[in-house]
Formats: structure tokens, C-alpha cells, sequence
């Protein structure tokens, strides 16, 4: 954004040259009605030369003066101001895009994060059911063991129970045969003789 002030101071005193040489015909023209003011200089047609030169001169000497020392310092402060909101928007739009990298970032590691938890989630899941699995597989193998284990005691127990049992009856038979009918029988054949009506009993 560059403005040129020489053109348009130009412009200036061309326009102040132009008023100042209507001056005299407009002097002429009112003479008639300012025949009591002719005392002011500035209204004396004979200094008009004279006047328009020093105008000339002093408006020569203010754009000197402008153009060598004022215009080019506001004219450098201008290209400094223009350079720094330059530089600020660059900088501004700089910025933006790394914001934009670094969001675009977060959210793909926002994104790998999800998936890598659901992937350990669904391993964790998959390892406790295995463990689970094996657990119950453990406690079946150990519960049938020890049913079995059970059931043998069971049966041995019961085994001996119907032995004692039947050692008793087989006394208690021979006790009661020889007590009764005075008759001696062998132990062997009483507990024969038991067993066959448990047998016959069951």
C-alpha cells in the first residue's frame, strides 16, 4: 500500500497556481467596489508579481522540504506497517496450520488409542474365559475323581458292613440253634445259610 504524496501535493499547487492567477481578474472585475480598501497590499494589483512569486517560491521550498524529509518517513512507516501485518498474517497462518497438524495428530493417536484398548480388552477377555474354561475343566476332573473315590468307599464300606453283618447273623444263628434245638452247627454253614436269605431277602 503505496500512496503518492508527490502527485498529489502536485496536484495542490497547480490548484493554488490557478487561483492565484485569477487573482488580477478578479481584481479588476471588483475595483469599482473596492475603491476604499486599495490601502491593503494583499489587494494591490502592483504587488501581485511579486506576491504570486514568494507564493511560488515558499510553496517550492514546503515540497522540497515534504518530499525530502517528511514524505519519505511517512511513506517508510507506511512499508513498515504494511510489512509487519504481512508478516503477522503469515505468521498468523503459519500457526494455524501447525494447530492443525497437531489436532489432525491427536487425533489419530485419540483413534490408535481406542483401538489398542479394545484390542486388550478383548484379549483380557478371551485369556479369562480360557482360564475360566480350564478352571471348570480342572474342578470336573477333580470332583468325578473324588466321586469315584467316594463310591469305591461306599461300596467297600458296604462290603464290609454286609460281611460283619453276616458274621453276626451266622453267631447269632449257631447261638440260637444250639441253644434251642441243641444243635451244633459249623460257622461256615450258618454263614452260608445267612447269606442265602439275605439273598433270598434282597
Amino acid at each position: 500500500m503505496t500512496i503518492n504524496f508527490r502527485h498529489i501535493y502536485a496536484q495542490v499547487l497547480g490548484s493554488i497556481a490557478v487561483i492565484t492567477a485569477s487573482f488580477p481578474a478578479l481584481a479588476a472585475t471588483d475595483a469599482a467596489g473596492h475603491e476604499a480598501q486599495t490601502g491593503l497590499p494583499q489587494l494591490n494589483s502592483a504587488t501581485y508579481a511579486s506576491q504570486i512569486f514568494w507564493l511560488v517560491v515558499a510553496f517550492v521550498l514546503l515540497y522540497l522540504l515534504m518530499s525530502k524529509m517528511a514524505l519519505p518517513k511517512v511513506s517508510e512507516v507506511l512499508e513498515m506497517r504494511e510489512s509487519e501485518i504481512n508478516t503477522n498474517l503469515n505468521r498468523a497462518e503459519k500457526f494455524e496450520a501447525e494447530i492443525e497438524d497437531v489436532k489432525n495428530t491427536y487425533e489419530t493417536a485419540l483413534a490408535k488409542a481406542h483401538a489398542d484398548a479394545g484390542d486388550v480388552v478383548k484379549k483380557i477377555e478371551q485369556t479369562t474365559a480360557a482360564k475360566i474354561a480350564a478352571k471348570q475343566g480342572q474342578f470336573a476332573d477333580m470332583a468325578k475323581s473324588r466321586l469315584t473315590k467316594s463310591e469305591k468307599a461306599i461300596n467297600t464300606a458296604k462290603d464290609e458292613a454286609l460281611k460283619s453283618l453276616e458274621d453276626i447273623a451266622a453267631e447269632i444263628t449257631k447261638d440260637a440253634l444250639k441253644k434251642v434245638a441243641d444243635i451244633s452247627v459249623k460257622k461256615d454253614v450258618a454263614i452260608k445259610a445267612v447269606k442265602e436269605q439275605m439273598k433270598d431277602a434282597a
